[in-house]
C-alpha cells in the first residue's frame, strides 16, 4: 500500500484456495486419458460425422478396417466410399438421424477398402449434434466381412443340399441331434427341420 506521496506504508496479500479447482482439472484430464485409451484400443471403430455428412474424426480401428489413414479420409464425405447399392439405405438412416436428435440407427452396408475391395460394416449411429461436448453424429462400427462371407457360403451349401436328389443328413457330434436335413430327407421322414433339430436318429419312427 502507498500513501499519496508514493511511500510504502503497508502490504496486503491475497490468497486463493485453488485446491478444488486443481483437483477437478486433474480428474477431467484422467477421465479424458481413460476415454482416449478405450477408443484407441477398441476393436470397434468410432467416427464422428457432422450434419453435412463430413468425417471429422476416426479412431485407429477405422484405419485398420479401411486401409486409409486419417489424413486420407478426414474432411471428406462419409458417403463417398459406400457401395452404390447401399447408398439409399445409409442416406435414409442419416436423414432419420438428423430429424431425431439423440436417436440411434443401425445398419449393415458395404464400404470400399483402399485396395478397392468391398468390406461389410455393421454400424450403429447416434445423433449427438446438440450435445456441446460432441456436436457430431457418433458412428460405432465393426468389420463383419468374414461373417457375411461365411453366411453366404452356408446359404450356398444349404441350397446345394436341398437341390440334391439324395437324402442328406448332418448330425451334431456330441448330442447326435440332426443339424441339417435336406428337403428330400425331410419329406421322406415326415418331419420338418424344426422338429428334427430336437431329435436324434433313434427318435425317428
Amino acid at each position: 500500500l502507498f500513501d499519496r506521496r508514493g511511500t510504502v506504508i503497508g502490504a496486503m496479500n491475497v490468497l486463493m484456495d485453488i485446491t478444488e479447482r486443481e483437483r477437478a482439472k486433474a480428474a477431467l484430464l484422467a477421465s479424458e486419458q481413460r476415454f482416449r485409451a478405450l477408443i484407441e484400443h477398441s476393436y470397434d471403430a468410432i467416427s464422428l460425422v457432422d450434419q453435412d455428412g463430413i468425417l471429422l474424426y476416426g479412431s485407429p480401428a477405422a484405419t485398420r478396417f479401411t486401409g486409409q489413414t486419417s489424413e486420407e479420409y478426414l474432411g471428406k464425405s462419409a458417403f463417398e466410399r459406400i457401395h452404390p447399392h447401399d447408398q439409399p439405405i445409409v442416406r435414409s438412416m442419416f436423414a432419420e438421424l438428423l430429424s431425431n436428435p439423440e436417436r440411434t440407427q443401425h445398419s449393415q452396408f458395404r464400404l470400399r477398402h483402399k485396395d478397392e475391395s468391398w468390406i461389410w460394416l455393421d454400424a450403429t449411429a447416434t445423433n449427438l449434434l446438440d450435445q456441446p461436448a460432441v456436436q457430431a453424429i457418433v458412428v460405432n462400427y465393426r468389420d463383419i466381412t468374414e461373417r457375411r462371407r461365411a453366411e453366404k457360403e452356408s446359404q450356398r451349401f444349404g441350397q446345394i443340399l436341398d437341390d440334391s436328389l439324395n437324402e442328406i443328413y448332418t448330425f451334431d457330434a456330441t448330442s447326435l441331434r440332426f443339424v441339417r436335413v435336406n428337403v428330400g430327407a425331410q419329406r421322406n421322414l415326415g418331419y420338418t427341420m424344426e422338429e428334427l433339430s430336437q431329435l436324434t436318429p433313434l427318435d425317428v419312427k
